[in-house]
């Protein structure tokens, strides 16, 4: 009981930390997500690298941190000081990471490497696309929308997984992942993106239910990759900075995924204005 209730706990306060940023705006956007990228980062170079290199995860996490200011920061009234091109040639700092890696005393540089490239760039694109969504026009609404049916699915995807679940997805990846799960999350996802048409009917009824679809899909994806990934290390969580909860990676895998395929579609929609 006691291990629900500190989860539930976690749970909403990160809920209510996340919610608190998108109101407040630019600032507290790139300060949390910034936070986000820098331990995402670390945490993806930390279980490849099995806690054996901290100090060149850490570099790859403040590099990642870098690059999502320098991409982002652009984008944002707050950040006016900061030039346009410096968003394309922040990526240029991603040279650091093989320059840096190839003086590591270690067995496996490659793979270090890899890790380290592979994390940042997953993280700092993933999170700028979020940025240039949010600080578009209707941002905060798409925003918002994105979290709301990204935590619905996840949510009713394992309470229906529970209750009728039979049909594995992919059990030797996620053994506890079923069809009628992933099927009854993308029901009440869908209900989800509906309700946001009838509030703020920025988007069609359905531009709505595809926005809704395309989340659940590629976070499904996501949230795959993310299980191998710890299954090859032999990791549980991809952290412990949340109770209960795991790490950034554990909550997140699933919007990181989604979030630059879900600017595609907006940009295809052209109800974004980039």
């Amino acid at each position: 009981m006691n291990n629900l209730i500190i989860r539930a706990l976690t749970g909403a306060l990160f809920v209510a930390v996340l919610l608190t940023s998108l109101w407040v705006g630019s600032y507290a956007f790139l300060i949390l997500f910034g936070f986000i990228v820098f331990l995402g980062t670390f945490e993806v170079v930390a279980l490849v690298a099995e806690k054996q290199k901290p100090g060149f995860a850490l570099f790859c996490a403040f590099i990642a941190l870098l690059v999502f200011w320098l991409a982002s920061g652009s984008k944002f009234p707050c950040w006016s000081f900061l030039p346009p091109e410096y968003s394309a040639d922040a990526f240029i700092l991603l040279f650091f990471i093989p320059i840096v890696g190839l003086f590591l005393k270690s067995d496996s540089k490659v793979k270090l490497i890899a890790a380290g490239l592979c994390g940042t760039i997953l993280l700092s694109i993933s999170f700028t696309a979020l940025a240039t969504i949010f600080a578009s026009p209707n941002g905060y609404v798409l925003t918002l929308a994105f979290f709301c049916t990204i935590w619905t699915y996840d949510t009713f995807a394992y309470l229906t997984g529970s209750a009728i679940g039979r049909r594995r997805m992919c059990e030797a990846i996620s053994p506890k992942k079923s069809w009628e799960g992933a099927v009854g999350g993308l029901v009440f996802a869908v209900g989800c993106g509906s309700i946001f048409f009838w509030i703020t009917g920025i988007l069609a009824l359905w531009q709505w239910i595809l926005y809704a679809v395309i989340i659940c899909v590629f976070g499904t994806i996501g949230d795959f990759c993310e299980s191998l990934l710890k299954r090859s290390v032999h990791a549980k969580d991809s952290g412990k900075i949340l109770p209960r909860h795991g790490g950034i990676l554990d909550r997140f895998d699933s919007a990181i995924f989604a979030i630059p395929f879900v600017l595609l579609y907006l940009q295809i929609l052209k109800q974004v204005l980039l």
